[in-house]
Order: structure tokens, then sequence, then C-alpha cells
């Protein structure tokens, strides 16, 4: 614009050209140097790369190893134990996974044989499932926990049982997802046989099951808590149904007892007459 003006320019003017000309010059140098140090410094970056790979690999197949002999899978663990070994274990994929996504990212960049940056994919797909799992039995079992603490003392069937059935309910309303699991199964196999405990429950709070009953009771079922001490869980954790035999058993003992005091007491009554 200022040529086309035929503007004067002083004899210290810098023509662009110069100054590209000027500047061109370094900067393709340093390119140049830092390519050429680019490629001498590549056969070591990618032996790196290599060996950090075999590494990772290795990483790859001791949590691999430690999932499937260690993931909590059945009803042999609490939700809060399961919860805190997925969340140990779940640490330990998500590092690993990150490195050797990040492995796959330089192996492209160094222009070497790709690796499969979704390796880990499934294993964690698979853990965020059980977790998933783990997580919604827990938001039940956290009442359960609660009915397990009451005191027999305060037992009441009904309620107990209104419980139950609410949780199963519950329980029934789970994703498929998370429902095709056997951990699902197992739990509600729990709640389901806790149902019918509550029946022997009532049982045992009829009044005909005296102290000495409840004695010999405890007794038979090895149950080191004094009577007036006896919450739920004490019961629960004993299995009932598998010594239904011996509960029985004492309950027919404390319910002729009963027939037999209340007749000699009508014949007391009559008596006294």
């Amino acid at each position: 614009m200022l040529i086309s003006q035929n503007y004067k320019f002083s004899q210290d003017w810098v023509w662009v050209d110069v100054v590209e000309f000027e500047w061109s010059q370094p900067f393709h140098q340093i390119l140049t140097k830092k390519v050429n140090l680019m490629n001498q410094e590549l056969p070591t970056l990618q032996s790196k790369i290599i060996e950090e790979v075999k590494t990772c690999g290795k990483k790859i197949k001791a949590i691999e190893d430690k999932w499937e002999a260690t993931r909590p899978r059945t009803a042999e663990f609490t939700p809060r134990e399961a919860l805190d070994q997925l969340n140990i274990i779940g640490k330990e994929i998500e590092t690993t996974n990150s490195e050797w996504v990040r492995l796959c990212k330089a192996k492209d960049l160094l222009s070497m044989e790709l690796g499969d940056p979704n390796r880990l994919s499934g294993l964690v797909d698979d853990h965020a499932l059980l977790k998933n799992v783990w997580s919604a039995v827990d938001e039940v079992w956290k009442h359960i926990d609660a009915i397990n603490e009451i005191p027999l003392s305060a037992y009441q069937y009904k309620k107990v049982k209104d419980e139950l059935d609410s949780l199963l309910e519950k329980m029934n309303e789970f994703p498929n997802r998370l429902r095709s699991h056997n951990v699902y199964d197992e739990y509600k196999a729990l709640i389901q046989k806790y149902r019918k405990v509550n029946g022997i429950f009532q049982e045992l709070k009829s009044e005909a099951m005296k102290s000495r009953h409840w004695r010999t009771l405890l007794n038979q079922l090895k149950i080191q808590v004094k009577f007036n001490d006896l919450i739920l869980f004490n019961l629960w954790s004993a299995d009932l149904i598998r010594y239904a035999t011996i509960v029985n058993q004492i309950l027919g003992e404390a319910r002729g007892e009963l027939i037999l005091e209340e007749f000699l007491n009508g014949i007391k009554e009559t008596w006294a007459k």
C-alpha cells in the first residue's frame, strides 16, 4: 500500500523479505537439528517403550490372575467386605489400565506396532458390574443389619415380616444385569431363609418358652450369650433351620409343660372352690 502511494522510505528501512530470510534460516537450522536429534534418540525411546510394555504386560497378567482368584462373587462375603475388596483391586485395575493406554499412545507416536488400548476393557467392565451388584445388595443389607440388632425382648413378628417382604420386593426390582449375577441370587435366598427363620422366632417367643427352656436351647445351639442380652443376629447366625430338630424338641417340651401347668392350675382352682 505504501509503495502504491509512492511513500518515501528511510535508508534504514528493513524490507519484509529480508526479515523473513534472516529469521527463516535459524529456524530451519533449529528444526533440522531437533529432527536429527529425534531420529538419533528414536531407537532408544522405542527400546524403552518395549521394556515398559513387557513390564506392564506382567502387571496385567498379575491383575487378571488376582481378579480371577479374589473377586468377591459369593455370599461368603458381606456387602461391606466385598465393596472394600473391590475398591482396593479397582484402584490397581485403573492404574494398570491407564499405564497400558499411555504405552499404546506412545507406540503410535513412535511409529511402532500398535497395541490394543482396550485390552483391559473387559476386566474394567466386569469390575464395574460386580461393584454395582454389591452396592445394590449393600443398600438392602443395611436394613438387614438393623433388624439383626433388634433385641429379642423387643422382637415383633409382623414388623420383621413386613420389613423382609419389602426388602425382597426391592431386590425383585433390581435391573436385569444385576439380577443375572449369582451374588444377587444368593443374597435373595438368604432373605427368603430369614423369612422362614422369622416364623421360628415367633414360636420361640410364645409364653410356653420359659427361662429354663431358653437356657437349654442356647446351650444346645452353642450360643454364648445370656438370654436377656440376645439380639436377632445371635439366633439367625445359629442356623435354626439346620437345628430344627433341636428347636422343635425344646418347643415341644415347653408346650407340653405349659399344658400340664394349665391343667394342674385348673385342678387347683376346682379344689379351691
